[in-house]
């Protein structure tokens, strides 16, 4: 029996993740080196005022600041898990006086003649250890573990995501400030055709139809602006919260024409198992869940507790270190389930009910993963290709401005169809700064979604 205490007889096997069937590679391949998911991605942007921006973030956001906080709630309870597996040793003292009731029928005071008075003094260690005979404390070692595991995981993959909200948000940001350039721009060369306009109608030039027309233009343009200016306030707003400030201006570094691209990050799908701190921590999660069962299923046996108690005891101080004081005892206690109305059963199927679902949920987040690198891979090309497409129409758009005038100096057409040109020209050159935004914004997403060790990069700038 002694023996078989010692060495002790887990009842559940260690578990192993479940095998995720992935396919070999993506729906649209690309050749880049796969180190590249590994680097400080945002350093290509060559943008000191977003690399400020970035370290401001890790040192001030409040929701990274919580995030390491229950990191450190659960290390404490991971503490607490493995102390429960040693023994509990306590010193214990007693300093009592007491006087009995001699009101009370026939006390013991009164039927053996004792004094009314008394003391108690007590010096006591006392142990209580738990034998762990089945892997219960063990199991819960090991959830604890995996639970303080699946939280670091998580902080990661919320690093990660603090990242590129930022760099979206920033790329967003520069890309309004872009639209509101190009629209101040064509508002700031209507106005002058509105006032050529209105000397030419003085003069009996043209008629008010024509007048109207490029006023209407001018006023189409001039709606943008107060709306650009709201929605870069707002984006300036979300920023200033992840960096943990109060609502303001936001710094502002190369614009958006200038930024160099991303390279982008190779990798191979199975690879996101080993590199996606979301999966991992899922992993975890399934681990956990699955030594919860091993605890629940414990319960149907009997639990073996050894308990000690060294000390002295004496009813006067100056005798209680004395020999004669002293006092011991030793006993191995069980504690055998006999009935519990089904609590047992009820609970390891509670607790195997979890381990399936962490298993679904594993299974789901390795599909997201993939379904988020193939999402980015097939965006950056379709956007790559509507770019040049997009470059090529702006050329043409020039033409059609430029003949469009001419046509119209020499008598050969109506204003109108300038105006017609320059609209389209417009709303040519808002969706072409759009498409390098998406395009950037694609490629944050890429690194996001390929995960790698770059967050550890933005990391060093929390501790």
């Amino acid at each position: 029996m002694v023996c078989l205490m010692l060495t002790g007889c887990p009842i559940i096997e260690d578990y192993r993740i479940p095998v995720v069937d992935i396919k070999d590679d993506w729906r649209v391949s690309d050749s880049s080196a796969a180190e590249y998911a590994n680097l400080a991605w945002w350093e290509n942007f060559a943008d000191p005022v977003f690399n400020q921006l970035l370290e401001e973030m890790m040192r001030n956001n409040n929701d990274l600041h919580r995030a390491t906080a229950v990191l450190r709630e659960v290390a404490s309870m991971h503490q607490f898990e493995v102390s429960e597996g040693y023994p509990k040793i306590l010193a214990e003292g007693e300093a009592e006086r007491s006087k009995e009731s001699l009101e009370r029928p026939r006390g013991a005071v009164e039927l053996l003649g004792l004094e009314r008075e008394t003391n108690a003094y007590g010096l006591n260690l006392s142990m209580n250890w738990e034998l762990d005979i089945w892997g219960r404390l063990a199991r819960g070692n090991e959830a604890a573990l995996a639970d303080l595991l699946a939280v670091e995981e998580g902080r990661r993959a919320f690093i990660m995501t603090l990242v590129a909200n930022l760099a979206a948000d920033y790329i967003n940001l520069l890309f309004r400030d872009r639209e509101l350039v190009i629209a101040r721009e064509t508002q700031r060369d209507s106005k002058a055709v509105v006032e050529q306009f209105r000397r030419q109608l003085r003069g009996g030039q043209i008629s008010e139809l024509e007048f109207t027309q490029v006023r209407v233009f001018h006023e189409q343009i001039s709606v943008h602006i107060p709306r650009l200016e709201q929605t870069i306030a707002l984006i300036e707003h979300r920023l200033s919260l992840l960096l943990g400030r109060n609502p303001g201006p936001i710094e502002r570094g190369r614009p958006l024409e200038q930024l160099p691209r991303l390279r982008v990050p190779g990798i191979l799908p199975a690879d996101l198992l080993t590199r996606r701190p979301d999966i991992r921590a899922k992993a975890q999660e399934l681990l956990a869940a699955n030594a919860r069962v091993g605890v629940a299923r414990a319960e149907r046996y009997p639990r073996f507790s050894l308990l000690g108690i060294l000390g002295y005891s004496a009813d006067r101080s100056s005798n209680l270190l004395q020999d004669s004081a002293s006092l011991y005892s030793l006993a191995l206690r069980p504690v055998v389930p006999i009935y519990t109305g089904g609590r047992i059963d009820a609970n390891i199927e509670r607790f195997e009910a979890r381990r399936a679902q962490s298993e679904y949920d594993y299974r789901t987040a390795v599909l997201i993963a993939l379904k988020e690198v193939d999402d980015g891979l097939v965006s950056l090309q379709k956007l790559n290709e509507l770019y040049g497409i997009e470059q090529r129409h702006l050329s043409v758009l020039a033409d059609y401005v430029k003949y469009a005038h001419t046509r119209y100096e020499n008598g050969f057409e109506p204003y109108v169809v300038v105006l017609d040109a320059k609209r389209n020209q417009f709303a040519a050159r808002i969706e072409h700064a759009k498409t390098k935004r998406d395009i950037h914004t694609a490629l944050i997403g890429l690194y996001k979604a390929v995960g790698g060790g770059w967050f550890e990069a933005a990391e060093k700038f929390y501790y």
